[in-house]
Parts: C-alpha cells; structure tokens; sequence
C-alpha cells in the first residue's frame, strides 16, 4: 500500500594580475586566516562548486518544444527552461543523468501521445527508476520555489534519488487523463481538448489528514502521476486512512503503482477526461 534541498556560477579561470586572482591563491595569502565554507550539493550533501540542474529533463522539455514557468507569487508566465544551481556536477552529470536518460525512454515509449477515451491500455516501468525521477523532479521544484515545508520533506529522499534502494513513507499514484472535446456554444462546433503538458505542482489535498500529508503532482501529457508523502513518520493505520480518504476525494488521483511488479494494467474505468477542474489550485510550476 505504501513503501518503505544555491550556489554562485563557478568562478572562471582568470589571468594573473585581473580582478579576483586572490581567489587561486593559497586561502593564507589571499585571505589571511579566515575560512571559507563551499556550499553543499542538494543531493550528496557534499562541498563543491554547484552547477545548474534542470528542474524537469531537459530532453523531455526538448521533445515538447518549447517551456513555461508559471511563478504563482507573480501570478504569470515566463519562457525558458527553468534551472535550479545547487547540485554538484557529479551528481548532475552522473546518477541524476541517468535518470533523466530514463524519462525520456519512458516518454518515447509511453507518454508521447495522449489518450483517448475509452482506451485501455499497459505501462510497463522500473519502479525504482521512476520513483527516483519523479522525486527529483518534486524535489528541484519545492527547492527553486522556495517551499520550506515540502524541500524538508522531499529532502529525506535524496539519497534514494541518488542511488536507489530501500524507501519508506512514500505512495506513488497513476492518473490517466484522456483527451476530452471542447464545444463552441455560440456555433456548437467541436475542438478535441487534449493534456498535452508537464505540470509539476503541490496538490490543495483537504481531505482526512491532509494536515500531516503532502500530495504533490508530476504530469506528463495523459500520465499524471501522485506522490503521497507523510510531513513525519505516520504508523501504518494513518496511511491508510489517507490513501482511503485520496481514493474518494473529489479530484481523481488514479490507481496505486506497485513496486513489486514492473506492469499495470489499466482499464477504461480507471482513466478520467481532461477538464479544467482537474488542475484546481494546483501550484508551483506548469509547462506547456
């Protein structure tokens, strides 16, 4: 049922005499005895010079063509590619790579197109390897939107994103969304409405024990994927009672993805129509 967080640009080479050419001198010379601390990666915890990770893959972006950021503080969009900079080049180059890398694989094999309704179909995945990307990307988010309360919590699964392994106090959900048809009242033609879009936001989740639970959403066109987490270790009569109380709510949050299987199945029944009422207050940030 369910299984058991900025750094500077790197500094340039610079020739000696320019300014700034006291940073590459012995730290005695350049700045008598003070030390100082190198900021730490969001993901090994480790002091190095931060790179820029992308809060989602920059290949999925790629494949979609083009980027929005939706700031809710601002009330508006903004183009490009949105980034985050403290993540360590090894991290950013090295595990979080490969599991963008399977993303992308699993966007070209599954969630490329979108649904339609009354389609059944299968989606065969890794679940460690999905979990982990799913969780990256949540975690970037909350840290680029400076959300304390879920970076917390997010922030005890960064050594599961990075390597794998045992994980407790997560759910993670399956939402199929199929494409709906849009009707022009005044001239009664019809437009198909289709979900082609990333969405990655913290779910407005009011129902039983919503104040000691975090629902947060990653979307990718019809496959709408629900993490569930506990603000604190939860016994296990809690976490059933909020998956219950999830399976009824208002917004659909799909069916629970098994970790000890590698295929779901799902049927019609189990899929819902693309509406605007799904997206509610969703928050953080949207591309389309």
């Amino acid at each position: 049922m369910f299984h058991g967080v900025g750094g500077t640009d790197p500094i340039e080479a610079m020739a000696p005499g320019s300014m700034g050419w006291g940073l590459f001198q012995p730290l005695s010379t350049a700045l008598g005895n003070r030390e100082i601390a190198m900021p730490t990666c969001a993901y090994c915890k480790k002091e190095a010079v931060l790179t820029k990770e992308h809060i989602w893959p920059s290949g999925l972006i790629q494949r979609m063509g083009s980027a929005k950021t939706y700031e809710p503080r601002a009330g508006k969009f903004h183009g490009g590619e949105p980034v985050i900079r403290d993540v360590c080049a090894s991290c950013n180059n090295g595990n979080l790579s490969v599991l963008d890398d399977y993303l992308c694989e699993l966007f070209d094999k599954f969630m490329a197109s979108t649904w339609n309704p009354g389609n059944e179909g299968e989606f065969k995945y890794d679940y460690q390897f999905l979990l982990r990307g799913l969780l990256k990307i949540s975690f970037n988010s909350a840290r680029a939107m400076k959300d304390e309360v879920a970076a917390k919590v997010l922030n005890r699964y960064a050594p599961f994103i990075l390597t794998g392994g045992h994980i407790r106090n997560v759910c993670l959900r399956l939402q199929i969304v199929t494409s709906s048809k849009a009707i022009n009242i005044e001239d009664g033609t019809e437009k198909l409405f289709e979900p082609y879009a990333f969405r990655n936001a913290q779910v407005p989740y009011d129902g039983v024990l919503s104040e000691r639970f975090l629902v947060r959403l990653v979307a990718i066109n019809s496959y709408w994927f629900y993490l569930v987490f506990s603000i604190r270790d939860e016994p296990h009569h809690n976490w059933k009672k909020v998956l219950a109380g999830l399976s009824n709510w208002l917004t659909p949050t799909g069916v629970e993805i098994p970790m000890s299987k590698s295929l779901l199945k799902i049927k019609a029944n189990q899929t819902t129509y693309f509406h605007t009422e799904l997206l509610g207050k969703l928050q953080y940030t949207n591309f389309a």
